[in-house]
This record gives C-alpha cells, sequence and structure tokens, in this order.
C-alpha cells in the first residue's frame, strides 16, 4: 500500500466514524495513527517510521506545505476527495526532540443543522430570542463542541437576509450566503486588520472566530458599541470563566456589561446507548447520532449546569461516568 492509498484509507475511516482528528504520532521507533472520536482517542495502528514519513510527505504536498522544511513547524489545508463527496482537512506539523515530525489532522465537516440535538430546548428558544439584540453574543467550550455551528445554525434560522461577514482561521463551516474571510499573517491580514476593515462593510453581523488576545478582545468590543450584532468564542472553562477571561484580555467589567448580551456555555454529551449498555462506543453505528449539546446560557438560568447534569443522569439519558466527569464543583 503506498502514501497516497494509505492516506485515503486513513480519511475514509475518519470521515465514516466522524472523527474530529488524526494523528500520525511518531513514538519511538513506530508511527501510531490514533482518531479523536469526541474526547475518546483511538489507536488505530502502527507503522513503521519509512512509511509514517512517506504519509507525513504526502499530505504535506496535498496541504501545499514545504515538503523539504522538517524542523519548522507549519500549517496548511486541502479538500480531499472520498468515494462520495469530500472534506476539508487542516494540517498541522510539528517535530519532537529526536527530531522526528509529527502530524495533526482536523476534520472540517460541512454545516448540517440535522445533526445538532439539543438536551434543552427552552434554553436554546431563549438564546435564539436573546440573538436579536445588538451587541456582543459569546460562545465557550471545548475544542469539538459545537460552538461554531451553534453560532451558523443561529444566524442561518433567523437573519437569512441579511449582510454577515466572518473573520476565522481557519474558515470551519463553509456557507455561501456569508462573507467569509479567512487570517493570512504573512500578508498582515490578521484579526485586528479585518476587523476594522468589517466595519467599513455596512455590515449587519459580526462572526469572529475567537478572540485570542487583548486586540482582538479590544475590537469586538469596538465592534459591539458600534451597534452591530457580534458573535465570538472564547475559551474558558465555565460560563462564569469567560468574565474572567475577558477581563484577562483587558476587558473591564464595566465594558462588559456595557456590550455583552448573552454567553454561552457549552459540551457535547455522550447519551445513554441501548446497543452498547452505556455511553456509545466509536464503532457503534450509532456514535455520531448519540450525542446531544449541553448548555448554559445567560439567556435563561444561570447556575443550572448541576443540577441539570443530575437530571439527565436520574432520567437515564446519560450514564453516572458522565454526570461525574461534566459537572463544575465550583458552581
Amino acid at each position: 500500500m503506498d502514501a497516497e492509498q494509505r492516506a485515503a484509507r486513513y480519511i475514509e475511516f475518519g470521515v465514516y466514524h466522524h472523527a474530529s482528528d488524526l494523528y500520525i504520532q511518531a513514538v519511538k521507533e513506530e508511527y501510531h495513527i490514533c482518531f479523536r472520536c469526541q474526547d475518546q482517542l483511538l489507536t488505530l495502528e502502527k507503522i513503521p517510521w519509512s512509511e509514517a514519513e512517506s504519509l507525513i510527505l504526502y499530505f504535506k504536498f496535498m496541504g501545499e506545505m514545504d515538503v523539504g522544511e522538517h524542523r519548522l513547524p507549519q500549517g496548511g489545508s486541502t479538500i480531499f476527495p472520498l468515494k462520495k463527496g469530500e472534506v476539508t482537512l487542516r494540517l498541522s506539523t510539528v517535530i519532537n526532540f529526536a527530531q522526528q515530525e509529527n502530524l495533526v489532522i482536523r476534520f472540517l465537516y460541512p454545516f448540517c443543522a440535522d445533526h445538532l440535538y439539543y438536551f434543552q430546548q427552552k434554553e436554546w428558544q431563549a438564546l435564539e430570542n436573546c440573538i436579536q439584540q445588538r451587541g456582543l453574543h459569546l460562545f465557550s467550550g471545548p475544542v469539538g463542541s459545537g460552538k461554531t455551528t451553534s453560532m451558523y445554525q443561529l444566524i442561518k434560522n433567523h437573519h437569512f437576509n441579511e449582510h454577515v461577514i466572518t473573520i476565522e482561521d481557519p474558515v470551519e463551516i463553509i456557507e455561501p450566503q456569508f462573507l467569509q474571510l479567512q487570517i493570512q499573517s504573512a500578508i498582515g491580514l490578521d484579526y485586528e486588520t479585518l476587523i476594522k476593515l468589517c466595519l467599513r462593510q455596512r455590515l449587519d453581523i459580526l462572526v469572529i472566530g475567537e478572540i485570542r488576545d487583548d486586540k482582538t478582545a479590544k475590537y469586538a468590543y469596538r465592534a459591539s458599541l458600534s451597534g452591530h450584532r457580534v458573535f465570538a468564542t472564547i475559551h474558558s472553562n465555565s460560563l462564569l470563566g469567560v468574565y474572567d477571561r475577558l477581563y484577562d484580555l483587558g476587558i473591564p467589567k464595566e465594558q462588559q456589561k456595557e456590550v455583552i448580551r448573552s454567553i454561552t456555555y457549552q459540551r457535547l454529551l455522550p447519551v445513554y446507548c441501548p446497543l452498547c449498555q452505556g455511553r456509545c462506543q466509536p464503532y457503534c453505528e450509532r456514535y455520531a447520532q448519540n450525542y446531544r449539546l449541553y448548555m448554559e446560557t445567560t439567556a435563561y438560568h444561570q447556575g443550572e449546569w448541576n443540577h441539570g447534569l443530575q437530571k439527565w443522569w436520574a432520567l437515564g439519558a446519560i450514564t453516572k461516568e458522565t454526570w461525574q466527569k461534566e459537572k463544575q464543583d465550583f458552581l
């Protein structure tokens, strides 16, 4: 099996099981091929160093990366053809202390609202009403928790005839109805530059892929003050932690109160699977459908995170293991 065939096999496998990431990771004298399915990391197989080197070179070529550079970290992207359709891949390489190159590939799936299921319909409906207000609407949660999908669905459902501009690094969901801009630091197109540009475009809604530094936070704040609806993601370990995160990025609490209209913290939780008799296993045929969006939002009642988890465990929707893992002791 050559590198092209092996690459196609791994990508088809990842898409079939709805994996979020593919890892080609050096472990001593061999490489491990691993997939991340939600929060589980699964090792598919181990391959020799020579085969892994050819595979990484092939992916770097597909991602328009420098195949002759092995020392510096690189990033790239490609649209990979499948037997049925195609999938967008985001690639990132890094070298370890033993001078072995490692590759991580992120699967970027097309937007599909039909694949987003909820635990709490009332909370979602309250959020749908709240986003009509001008100001800043923030979404927080771990990687792969559906933050971007939530933002896109909320906007598409209620603002289909408005001018929407997104700024992302990279663009994760292709949406023809939006004007989508991508960060290109090499030519000076960073968040700061593009946000200033967008405010001159007479937009209705601005989507910021991630507030990751003080400059981005500052311009998101200014855009919100200008009367626009601004949607953005931000890293935090809880809903209340978003306020502290913004404070650390230079936005005082008084200024936060001026612009923030809603904060949503969310996670994708595995539901009880009757076939697996508990938490759904990655190779189960129902795996991709056995996750539900669990959220807490300021648009509804705050402080309900732990109570809601306990309720869904008592109803048999999630396992005790999931309840114990996801509850937040500081709330």
